[in-house]
């Protein structure tokens, strides 16, 4: 599969551009055997350890080893991965532009994503959460993906430490996403609530949806007018000397809650974009499409590296990986002619992509011996 083959050549590239000047020219193994070693892993969805060893058997001992490979990835920081993901996106947007996709404005969805941690010791990096898996910690990201049938790309990652003001964060990863594409309306769900995050997206002229929690205020508003079908009404966010203003809209429950239909009747929402009765029920059709995150999710545990290690820029790394290799698994869909469909069925599905990307690897070490 070529765009397997370009994949490990695009990565490794952009790796070297980034990072390269970081290592020792003269070390015992060059970094495109780091890079090799890490797919890898990946590919296997296993832990450093044990996929390099098992990739050195496949090599005659001609791969790095893990302590080679983390003492390596040690000397990353974030502002590097972030670098090298940005300039993939970059790619990826031009190659799937060039095949006739993403020609108009897209909708775009933003969300917070845990990867739990369940170390003894706290870092400051890692925040707490809900109870997962036996731990009430996680590393925590603040995701941005296309929500177009056929077009999720993840655009933007941005690790958000403890302790850390969420609404600059937002409005930081959406002028990344800015230079990327251009964007119709991004969708967020509650827990973006805030005086900060609507005028974080006010100042960068963007449309946004948003369902709003049920408070005092809000139960107001559905009560006053629970005898009607829709309901706009002019809307303040916050209360005392921080506000916004907005619209607030009520509507029928919208098609993902519909199971719940008796717990929560009503899709309540708040938009600064122009909006009434008539166009009412296109705004509810836009947030459906916002689940299809979880699709992007689901899909990069695919190709999730597992690991024990306490240093959160290698877990960024593995994390920003993983998000790579969905969007080239999607480029990959898109080249070889995979249109949306009502099952969501792929041409090439996640395992042939990690098979090819194997084949790639080694075609790529077999070259690299030779050379």
């Amino acid at each position: 599969m070529d765009t397997a083959k370009e994949f490990v050549k695009v990565f490794c590239e952009l790796i070297n551009e980034h990072i390269g000047n970081k290592f020792a020219p003269n070390s015992v193994h060059p970094l495109i055997s780091i890079v090799e070693t890490i797919v890898y892993t990946t590919i296997q969805k296993g832990f450093i350890e044990g996929c390099a060893t098992k990739f050195r058997r496949k090599t005659a001992d001609e791969t790095p080893s893990p302590d080679t490979v983390f003492r390596r990835l040690n000397e990353l920081s974030l502002d590097q991965i972030l670098e090298i993901f940005e300039a993939f996106v970059v790619h990826v947007i031009y190659k799937a532009r060039k095949k006739g996709f993403l020609e108009h404005p897209v909708d775009v969805a933003i969300d917070g994503h845990d990867e739990p941690f369940f170390g003894k010791e706290i870092p400051p990096e890692v925040r707490g959460t809900k109870e997962y898996r036996g731990t009430n910690y996680a590393y925590h990201y603040l995701v941005v993906d296309i929500v177009v049938d056929g077009e999720r790309f993840t655009l933007a990652i941005l690790p958000v430490p403890a302790l850390a003001n969420i609404p600059p964060l937002v409005k930081k990863i959406l002028e990344q996403v800015k230079r990327l594409v251009t964007v119709r309306k991004v969708l967020m769900d509650r827990g973006f609530y805030s005086v900060g995050v609507i005028n974080g997206l006010l100042e960068l002229g963007w449309t946004y949806e948003m369902p709003v929690p049920w408070n005092s205020k809000v139960q107001e508003v559905i009560k006053r007018n629970q005898m009607f079908r829709y309901a706009i009404e002019d809307f303040t966010v916050g209360s005392d000397k921080s506000t916004v203003k907005t619209k607030i809209v009520v509507a029928p429950s919208s098609r993902q809650k519909r199971q719940m239909v008796e717990r929560d009747p009503k899709f309540v929402f708040i938009t600064n974009g122009p909006i009434d009765e008539e166009t009412i029920p296109f705004y509810i059709a836009d947030y459906d499409k916002r689940w299809g995150i979880e699709t992007g999710f689901r899909v990069r545990k695919d190709f999730w590296i597992k690991t024990n290690t306490d240093n959160p820029v290698i877990r960024y790394l593995f994390f920003f990986l993983a998000a790579m290799l969905y969007d080239f698994w999607l480029l990959a869909n898109l080249l070889s002619g995979w249109k949306p469909n009502p099952h969501y069925d792929y041409d090439i599905i996640a395992r042939e992509f990690r098979d090819a990307l194997e084949e790639a690897i080694f075609a790529m070490y077999v070259k690299l011996i030779n050379d």
